[in-house]
């Protein structure tokens, strides 16, 4: 990652997408079967609980009206950014999603039509901009844990080539001193098998 600007592009947002795709899925299937639950504070007390951890909240709007709003921004500040019914592209009331990135919100959205008849949609706003400093710890944290990994490879290597190579050439170098001296009793005890206990 380059830079901040590139957590709200791509595959970036999908990754902050999916963190609520269990819910928004409950809430698509709440929308076939009883659209009218979206007008009980209770049910959406529940469902803004299990979006508080993951960075987001719930809004519903009943006509153009906010029933609920489970996060700590503005009504009329969020108004501004929400679209309209129907108007992220996507018939037959199919989930969609939307990034604004004036307020940096991910902003998914279910139209539903409740019982009377009236227009409504429910959101999930997730607020990207306050995931960027944990984004940028277990980037960190990962950098750490690589650094490591390779400091622990480089001393298993090290070791390695100490015991295949080192040891030998430095038993091999005493042997010679011993025969340059006269020694000529002298044994090598070499376990290796390999071109360097051949050359032993």
């Amino acid at each position: 990652i380059s830079g901040v600007g590139d957590l709200y592009s791509g595959a970036s947002v999908q990754v902050f997408n999916s963190m609520t795709m269990s819910i928004q899925k409950d809430i698509s299937r709440a929308v076939q079967s009883d659209p009218d639950q979206f007008e009980d504070r209770t049910y959406l007390v529940t469902l803004n609980q299990r979006l508080a951890g993951k960075y987001s909240f719930l809004i519903v709007r009943k006509g153009d009206a906010i029933l609920y709003n489970g996060g700590d921004l503005g009504t009329e500040e969020l108004e501004a950014e929400l679209p309209d019914y129907n108007d992220v592209g996507v018939g037959d009331n199919q989930p969609a999603s939307v990034f604004t990135g004036k307020s940096k919100l991910l902003i998914k959205q279910q139209d539903l039509t409740f019982s009377d008849g009236t227009e409504g949609s429910v959101f999930i706003i997730t607020s990207v901009g306050e995931l960027v400093p944990q984004v940028k710890k277990v980037f960190g944290s990962m950098v750490m844990a690589v650094l490591i990994l390779l400091i622990m490879i480089a001393v298993m290597l090290a070791l390695w080539i100490y015991r295949a190579i080192l040891r030998p050439i430095g038993e091999l170098k005493r042997a010679t001193k011993e025969i340059k001296e006269g020694n000529l009793d002298y044994e090598l005890k070499i376990k290796e098998k390999d071109e360097i206990g051949q050359l032993c």
